[in-house]
């Protein structure tokens, strides 16, 4: 897997969602979408680690 290609998304992700999570009301969404982005941050960490059954869990 192209870690840089994966960091650039997470980035990416990221920097659209503190722009929407602004306009949005607080509540289940937000915190899902949230939860999302940190669980793919996860996989791309344990990815980096070489420790693909836990990247395969976390994605």
């Amino acid at each position: 897997m192209d870690v840089a290609q994966d960091d650039m998304t997470i980035a990416i992700l990221r920097k659209e969602w503190d722009v929407l999570a602004e306009n949005l009301p607080a509540g289940d969404l937000q915190l899902r979408v949230y939860r999302s982005i940190r669980w793919i941050e996860g996989a791309v960490e344990r990815d980096e680690q070489g420790d693909d059954d836990a990247a395969f869990i976390f994605y």
